[in-house]
C-alpha cells in the first residue's frame, strides 16, 4: 500500500519568502496528502496568506497557532504531532523543493524498509533562490565531514512509527532536528538520498547559520582553518562550553534509548539499541576524560592523553587529530 504523507512547516513572519515554499509544494510530482502548519505567533500576515493558500490547495492545508511565541523546536514538534501521515516531511518555510523531492524519498523508504529517516541533500542558494555551486553534504565530504554528521531538519522525513521514540525531545536539546536525526544515526536507521532535491535560501535571518553552508565549495584547508582559529586562547571558553553541552546532549542520548528500548524492541531494533547504548556510554565516558584533560594545564597533558589513547579513547572521535586538540586547546 503506498504510504501517505504529510509535510510538517513552522512559520514565523515568513511572508516574504513563504510563497515560492507553497508553489514548490504544489508543484511536487506526488504531492502531499496534507500540510500541517504550526504559526509561532506571526505578526506579518503569514497566516492570513496560509489561509488564502489553503483555499485553492490541491491537498488539505491545516493551520494552528502557538498561544504565545515557542520558538521553532517546540513549534516544529507541535506540527509533527499534529500530522497524521505515515511519512512525516520536515518543511522550512523559506526553502524551495524540486518538483521530485516527494517523490524520491518516498521511493527512497519503500525500497529500504529498515530506514527510519530519510535525508536528501540540498544546494546552497541566495537570498533570491540564485543556487550555487555548493551543496550540503558536497561541502561536507569536500572539508572530511563524515556523512553521519549530516543533520538537516528541512532535508529529512520521518516514518511516524519513529515518532513514539524519537519525541518529545528534551526540553534542554536546543534543536529538535539534531535530536531526531542524530539519534536515527546512532541506530544506524537513517538513510541518505545523495541527491540536492531542494534550494537552501541563505538570507540572513536563517534559523540555522553553520559553516557548512557556505556558497563556496569547501575544502579540508576550510576545515583545518577553522579548527586551528577555534584554538585561539580568546576562544577556549566558547570550546569548552561547546564540549560540554556536546556531551550533556550525548549523555540524553544515551539516556532516551535506555529508556525507549522495548519501544525500539518493536520496531526491530533491539539489536540496534544495545549496541548503540554500549557505543554512546563508551563515546561520553571518554568525553569527560577529555574535557577534564583540557581543563588541567598543558605540561600535565600528555600523561592522559597518552593513556586515552593506550586504550583506544580516541578512536570514537578523530583519533591522533583529536589526541592533538586536547594537547593544545
Amino acid at each position: 500500500m503506498t504510504p501517505t504523507v504529510s509535510v510538517a512547516m513552522a512559520t514565523y513572519n515568513g511572508r516574504l519568502f513563504l510563497p515560492e515554499q507553497l508553489a514548490s509544494l504544489v508543484a511536487q510530482h506526488r504531492r502531499p496528502d496534507e500540510l500541517v502548519v504550526r504559526d509561532d505567533g506571526s505578526t506579518d500576515g503569514t497566516v492570513e496568506l496560509l489561509e488564502a493558500f489553503s483555499n485553492g490547495a490541491p491537498f488539505p492545508v491545516r493551520i494552528s497557532r502557538n498561544p504565545s511565541n515557542m520558538g521553532v523546536s517546540a513549534t516544529f514538534q507541535k506540527a509533527i504531532l499534529e500530522c497524521r501521515g505515515d511519512i512525516i516531511f520536515l518543511c522550512d518555510q523559506d526553502d524551495h523543493w524540486a518538483p521530485e523531492k516527494i517523490l524520491r524519498v518516498v521511493e527512497t523508504f519503500e525500497s529500504h524498509p529498515s530506514a527510519k529517516v530519510v535525508l536528501n541533500d540540498k544546494i546552497i542558494a541566495d537570498a533570491q533562490l540564485k543556487p550555487s555551486n555548493a551543496t550540503m553534504l558536497g561541502n561536507m565530504r569536500g572539508s572530511g565531514v563524515p556523512d553521519v554528521a549530516f543533520i538537516a531538519g528541512c532535508c529529512s522525513a520521518h516514518r511516524r512509527e519513529w515518532l513514539s521514540v524519537a519525541l518529545p525531545v528534551p526540553a534542554d536539546v536546543t534543536y529538535h532536528d539534531w535530536w531526531m536525526i542524530i539519534l536515527a544515526h546512532q541506530l544506524g536507521i537513517a538513510r541518505i538520498l545523495d541527491e540536492p532535491l531542494q534550494l537552501y535560501r541563505r538570507h540572513g535571518s536563517n534559523a540555522s547559520v553553520h559553516p557548512l553552508y557556505s556558497e563556496r565549495p569547501l575544502s579540508r584547508w576550510d576545515r583545518l582553518r577553522s579548527e586551528l582559529s577555534a584554538l585561539r586562547r580568546d576562544k577556549r571558553p566558547a570550546l569548552q562550553a561547546f564540549w560540554e553541552k556536546e556531551l550533556h546532549d550525548h549523555e540524553q542520548l544515551a539516556r532516551r534509548i535506555e529508556d525507549r528500548q522495548a519501544e525500539l524492541a518493536d520496531l526491530g531494533l533491539g539489536r540496534q539499541a544495545v549496541e548503540s547504548l554500549a557505543r554512546l556510554n563508551r563515546r561520553n565516558h571518554v568525553a569527560r576524560a577529555r574535557i577534564a584533560v583540557s581543563k588541567a594545564p598543558r605540561r600535565r597533558r600528555p600523561a592522559p592523553i597518552w593513556r586515552l589513547w593506550k586504550s583506544g579513547g580516541y578512536r570514537d572521535f578523530s583519533g591522533w587529530k583529536s589526541a592533538f586538540k586536547d594537547l593544545l586547546q
